[in-house]
């Protein structure tokens, strides 16, 4: 749980200090400095986003802040808070999406094989689950920090996260190794010859896992089962089962960058993003998404 934040500043970059509370040793701790940085222009962005795709930074998120309240931010869908409370109970998130499957089952064209593809469909249509959407594209990315900014406030802001999946899987090494011992970032789908992790995975994060403290979000790939995914360049982070957001995880300035992205240049860089047709259709490829285009495109 965050208790606190303090921000240290440097010329190029600010850092936000993190105090967490650690349930089980019940002592607080400065836990984390993340790396943030300020953007004001599309070239910022491209600056930003090359030095860091050099340090291994390879996966993308958007989100916005409103009303100064960064209380979901990196939580998963089912671990997020009203009021400073869960919305869901823990011994729900497998129930949700076994009742969902157990209706949905027969009217799919793709059936999942194992308990993550379950839980990745789950999510698609709306289920709060332990996993936790990225891209490998920043500009899928920047869209989704920066789309309807004209919507916010002034005080309000956009965030896009980068993050580095070797070096977080690197956390969780005894579980995320191939056949060599190298971290890598393994595929759900497709857990054969090389990635031989599904099986440790299953054991730490599936349905009935191991009880352990101390594990991180690991960093996934898988088949592109809908068209969704394959639009977006989605990837993905599952969670452990203690409720935590991502930024309250150890070390997490190893592997995580932040980019605030003020209203006005949000609203700039969004109507850019138009430009290069980065749009709904392109990310949701539906007929609904082109008519939200069209009415976009018309709007003042």
């Amino acid at each position: 749980m965050v208790v606190g934040i303090f921000v240290v500043e440097d010329k190029k970059v600010r850092y936000n200090i993190y105090v967490t509370k650690e349930k089980i040793k019940g002592e607080q701790s400065v836990s984390m400095g993340i790396p943030e940085y300020e953007i004001n222009s599309f070239s910022d962005f491209n600056e930003q986003i090359s030095n860091a795709y050099k340090e291994g930074y390879t996966f993308y998120r958007g989100d916005k802040v409103k009303d100064n309240n960064e209380e979901n931010l990196l939580f998963t869908s089912f671990d997020k808070k009203k009021d400073g409370k869960f919305i869901f109970e823990g011994k729900d998130c497998d129930n949700l999406i076994n009742d969902f499957m157990s209706i949905a089952l027969s009217k799919m064209s793709y059936i999942p094989t194992n308990y993550f593809e379950k839980m990745l469909t789950a999510q698609h249509y709306g289920i709060p689950t332990r996993l936790q959407d990225w891209s490998e594209s920043p500009l899928v990315a920047l869209f989704f920090a920066t789309s309807n900014s004209k919507e916010l406030k002034e005080d309000d802001y956009c965030v896009m996260w980068c993050l580095n999946p070797l070096k977080l899987n690197a956390k969780t090494k005894r579980i995320v190794s191939d056949l060599t011992n190298n971290t890598y970032i393994p595929n759900i789908s497709l857990d054969a010859s090389r990635e031989i992790a599904l099986g440790y995975i299953d054991s730490f994060y599936g349905l009935e896992p191991k009880a352990e403290h101390g594990l991180f979000p690991i960093a996934i790939r898988t088949y592109k089962i809908n068209p969704r995914i394959e639009a977006q360049k989605g990837v993905f982070l599952i969670y452990p089962r203690e409720r935590k957001s991502l930024i309250e995880f150890e070390d997490v300035d190893q592997y995580l960058i932040k980019l605030i992205i003020k209203k006005s240049v949000a609203e700039e860089l969004e109507n850019l993003l138009a430009i290069y047709k980065i749009n709904n259709y392109q990310l949701f490829p539906e007929i609904s998404s082109i008519a939200l285009d069209v009415k976009k495109g018309y709007e003042r």
